[in-house]
Formats: structure tokens, sequence, C-alpha cells
């Protein structure tokens, strides 16, 4: 998996910094994490800034469901040249297209839209295969979701959106990246959530703290079990010849396929604990 690391918007001089700590992407996030009497300011730190694809931004878009879409800020940075956009509380498929209609929108821009809102995730296909290629990937706003619900914030009651966010995102071949979390002592529950997404296929994962990170970049993703079946595996590949036409064999008790290759090959590849990409 890959990591998706938020920075709030008052920390943007903390860049370099979180970049030299292993961070895949980073997100500046000029929403949830910074007040709205903050905001005027990191904006205009940002539209002096130079690396304008060095980073995503979430740009603000209400403050709440009940409010209208106000796509001004989003304006303003694209024409600036920011073309890596996180897009959060959208209702809609139509929402999102009504948003995008009319912006100087061109093949550099892209978005990862965070699905927040019950009708979104309902309304999640029908935007990802109409989106002409605009979004880079999707992600779940798992604590604004259970807010509306009603819910308690577990991987249980999660289990039905994640799915969801998973298959749609596989079919519509964009990247599909999993929950933020906010816990940031107990490691358990936090590698189980990082256990559980990885082993569910996600690409990536939100991360909000330096703590999550360096448990990211250090957990063992696959067992040790794992790597020596997969080398099990392939030395069996490789004394086939490695055919394309490689008919069914039995290792063990276990009849391997071309699916088990296939996972074999990214397993070895990987490694133990270097699963991240």
């Amino acid at each position: 998996m890959r990591s998706y690391f938020f920075i709030p918007g008052t920390r943007y001089s903390n860049l370099e910094f979180i970049r030299n700590q292993g961070v895949d992407e980073i997100i500046i996030d000029l929403e949830d994490a910074v007040k709205g009497s903050e905001r005027a300011e990191i904006i205009n730190t940002l539209l002096r800034s130079t690396n304008v694809n060095e980073f995503w931004l979430r740009v603000p878009l209400r403050e709440s469901f009940e409010q209208q879409i106000d796509g001004g800020v989003l304006k303003l940075l694209l024409e600036k040249g920011f073309s890596k956009i996180v897009l959060p509380k959208l209702l809609s498929a139509e929402e999102f297209n009504s948003l995008v209609t009319g912006l100087d929108i061109n093949s550099n821009h892209q978005f990862i839209v965070l699905v927040e809102h019950p009708r979104m995730l309902i309304d999640l296909d029908s935007m990802l295969f109409n989106a002409n290629g605009q979004i880079k990937g999707v992600g779940l706003g798992s604590h604004d979701l259970v807010s509306i619900l009603g819910a308690k914030h577990t991987l249980k009651n999660l289990e039905y959106p994640r799915q969801k966010l998973l298959y749609s995102a596989k079919a519509a071949e964009v990247d599909c990246i999993d929950i933020a979390s906010m816990e940031l002592q107990d490691q358990t529950l936090f590698k189980e959530e990082l256990a559980d997404g990885f082993e569910k296929g996600y690409d990536a994962k939100f991360l909000i703290h330096p703590w999550q990170l360096e448990i990211f970049n250090t957990f063992d993703y696959f067992s040790e079990e794992e790597v020596q079946w997969a080398a099990v595996v392939m030395d069996a590949y490789s004394k086939a010849g490695e055919n394309l036409e490689f008919s069914p064999i039995v290792i063990g008790n276990e009849v391997i396929e071309r699916p088990h290759i296939k996972r074999a090959k990214i397993i070895t590849e990987k490694g133990k604990g270097n699963a991240r990409k």
C-alpha cells in the first residue's frame, strides 16, 4: 500500500520534514484540519508557492452538507496551476459533475473524491464510470459517514462501505484509499486496521500522524509463512519453465493455478515487511 499523509494547512512549513519521513503522497488539508478564519492566510501562502504539483490539496467546498457548494477556492487554486485536488463533502455524482463543469479542467488535473455521505456511496459507480478519467482515486471519509448514520466508528460497522468503495474503485481502475484512523496510542488496534485494509486489497491508506507513518512503513504485511509459501510456488513455477500455458500443480495439499502464481510473484517481489508499493 501507499501512504497519503494529511498535513494541516497551518503546518505547511513542515512539508519537507514530512516528505523526508518516507511518505508517498502528501495532502495539505485546507478543510477540517484548519479553522475557517485561518484559511485565507494559508491560501495566500499557497498562491505564492512554486511547487504546485508536489502535493495534494484538500479544498473546502462547504462546511456542512446543509450548505450549498462553493467552488471559489477550488477555481482559484486551479487557475494558479495546482492540479492534484482532494474533493470532500460531495453529496452525489450530480454534484461532482456540476462542480467540474465550467472549470478549465485538462488531462493534468487529478481528483481524489472523498465519500462521506450515504448518497455519494450509492452514486459512486455512476460518478466513476462517467468521470472521463478525471478521478485518480476515491477514499472513504468514514468519520463523517458514521456521524450521518448515527453509528459507532468500528471496522465492523464500516465493512459494507469499505467493501463497496473497494469494488467500485477496482472496477473503474482508480486508486482505492483506506480510511484515516484517529488511533494514536494503541498499536495493536492500528496494526489490525492496517492488516485488514491490506488483506482486502486497498491500494493506499490515509495517515494523519508520524506515529502512524512509522508503523505503516515498518509493518510486516506478509507473514513468514506467506513468504515461504511464495518461494516454494515460484520455485515450482520456475521448474515448469514459467510457461504461459502453465498447468495446475499440487504443492502439499494445495492445488496451484495461475492466480496463485500471480500472488506468489507479488509476495516475492514485495518481500516481508515491504509490501507498501
